[in-house]
């Protein structure tokens, strides 16, 4: 199977938006400011299509199978998490929610692995690996000494996985009413 991996475009969005759905719901609906799929759907697809948002097409890259998006990684340096939150705040705020700064999910010495996901039929093909080696790349082009993402404590396969990816568990997170693995890895 050939895989391709390149940088998002705004046409990616529907694929992507199932793609971060399927990585972290809860997340996903803390970020949307509801747990209605419709609305959570919406709102993710709308930050996915914003230039400066955590979510952004600008932050993500796509691995491409048989011409069709298969995966994506989102990703960006840690020292920006705060500032690519803002343009959620603000959409939020004008929904008439009322946003408490969202739960920290990484450090800024970090390049920081927002989301990773494969669609599940074509798991287990190295197509998570590819995207991830692309996110540390983007890290290391920009000197970043590490990479970092979080993995549910209780989800122990993908753990296990970050593991022999190179990634070690560092502290625990509290991230949207979970508690996450911050697992890093030096670049």
């Amino acid at each position: 199977m050939d895989i391709l991996v390149r940088d998002a475009t705004r046409e990616d969005a529907r694929a992507v938006t199932a793609l971060m759905l399927a990585a972290a719901e809860s997340i996903a609906c803390t970020l949307a400011g509801s747990a209605d799929r419709d609305v959570v759907t919406r709102e993710i697809e709308a930050y996915f299509r914003m230039e400066g948002s955590r979510l952004s097409f600008r932050s993500t890259s796509v691995a491409l199978s048989g011409g069709e998006i298969a995966g994506m990684v989102v990703s960006y340096p840690g020292c920006e998490s705060r500032a690519l939150d803002e343009p959620i705040l603000r959409r939020l705020r004008s929904r008439g929610c009322a946003p408490a700064p969202f739960d920290r999910e990484c450090f800024d010495d970090e390049y920081y692995v927002d989301s990773l996901a494969v669609f599940p039929h074509l798991r287990r093909a190295g197509i998570g690996r590819l995207l991830l080696d692309e996110a540390e790349k983007r890290g290391r082009a920009l000197g970043m000494a590490k990479s970092a993402l979080l993995a549910d404590e209780s989800a122990e396969e993908n753990v296990k996985r970050y593991e022999r990816w190179g990634y070690a568990a560092d502290c625990t997170l509290q991230v949207s009413g979970h508690r996450y693995l911050h697992m890093i890895k030096r670049l």
